[in-house]
Order: structure tokens, then sequence, then C-alpha cells
């Protein structure tokens, strides 16, 4: 009888490591809905939280957002930044960042500090 209930606790602990297991690797699906922003805006008008540093405000977020946007134009994802060198431009405020990619094709991207704006992209070869 003991290695019945020992067999059993036994099958338990497995379908529940495999559902954890399978819940965790489930892929994450982001949804979104079309809608038209335009009313929600003006209805926010005179509310806005602007940083004193801008909303890219170090050589850190200028490497994750720059990097984001030149997988997202290269069609490549790349689980490391090992490859992206961030430059500042003090004067005007700007973020240059450029990745690389095995062999030899990537991109740059410029960014303003303050408003996050993508001011160009384009890739390099």
């Amino acid at each position: 009888m003991k290695k019945k209930i020992w067999f059993y606790l036994f099958i338990v602990q497995t379908i529940i490591l495999i559902s954890v297991l399978a819940i965790s690797l489930w892929p994450a699906r982001t949804s979104f809905e079309r809608v038209n922003l335009k009313e929600y805006l003006e209805e926010h008008a005179g509310i806005n939280y602007m940083p004193d540093a801008g909303y890219i405000p170090d050589a850190q977020t200028a490497k994750i957002v720059g990097a984001q946007i030149i997988d997202n134009m290269v069609g490549q994802k790349s689980l490391t930044n090992l490859s992206v060198v961030v430059e500042y431009d003090e004067e005007n405020r700007l973020w240059l960042v450029g990745k690389g990619y095995f062999p030899h094709h990537g991109g740059e991207v410029i960014l303003e500090q303050d408003s996050g704006k993508v001011v160009k992209a384009f890739l390099t070869k």
C-alpha cells in the first residue's frame, strides 16, 4: 500500500512540475486595440511629465532603446548588447547609438535626449 501512495505522489509531483514548466515557457502575447488617441491627448493636454534630464537621461537607457530599434530595423533578435556603441552630443542633447551584427551589417540611431524622439535611423554595411 505504501508503494502505491509514493507512486501516486510521484505522478502528481511530475504533473505539477510539467505544468509549471509549460506555463513558464509559454510565449507571452502582447495584444493591442486600434484606437484614435487624438481625443485622449486633447483630454489630457495640460498634463505631461517631463524629467529634467529628459526621457533618455543616460547612456544605458540610450543603449537599450537604440539597440531595440536597430534590432527591429535589421530584423534580428540579439540577446546581448555587447556590440553597441553609444556617443553623446552634450551641446545638442543627442545620443548616437550604433550596433553591429556578425559578420558586417548593423545600424545607427540618433535619439533626442529630452523627448526620446528618433531623429535619424539607418542601416550600415
